[in-house]
């Protein structure tokens, strides 16, 4: 069985939030993520070719973008560790380059983590600039 994939190799039980014993996830390589970007725009481009009238990332609730610019699930090194917001921003990036000009873009945060040692809306409103 693989390894879920995320951020950082963090044990989502190290989590205050998780209550259950989960596999450590692999941390993805740089290249990895930079695959994920494409792998977003590719399935942007199912939904505009299949009618759809808008397009919603979910960047929230522990989904992966979120993982990306939590400090509590990204310790990267890289530049994506550096700019938390980085793979959020790239994807939005590449979901325009595919959606018709006039489509909506919906993308959904966390504006705060209620955990323990959980960001604040101060800084959900810096990840939402």
């Amino acid at each position: 069985m693989p390894l879920p994939q995320a951020p950082s190799p963090i044990h989502y039980g190290e989590l205050d939030y998780a209550g259950q014993n989960l596999i450590t996830p692999k941390e993805l390589t740089t290249d990895e993520v930079k695959e994920l970007v494409g792998a977003f725009a590719n399935s942007v481009k199912r939904a505009v070719d299949a009618g759809f009238d808008a397009i919603e990332l979910h960047g929230a609730h522990g989904y992966l973008i979120h993982q990306f610019y939590s400090p509590k699930s990204n310790t990267r090194t890289d530049e994506y560790g550096q700019d938390k917001a980085l793979f959020g921003v790239e994807v939005i990036a590449a979901a325009k380059k595919v959606m018709l000009a006039d489509m909506p873009l919906i993308v959904r945060i966390s504006a705060q983590e209620y955990g323990k040692d959980g960001f604040d809306s101060d800084y959900g409103v810096e990840i939402a600039k």
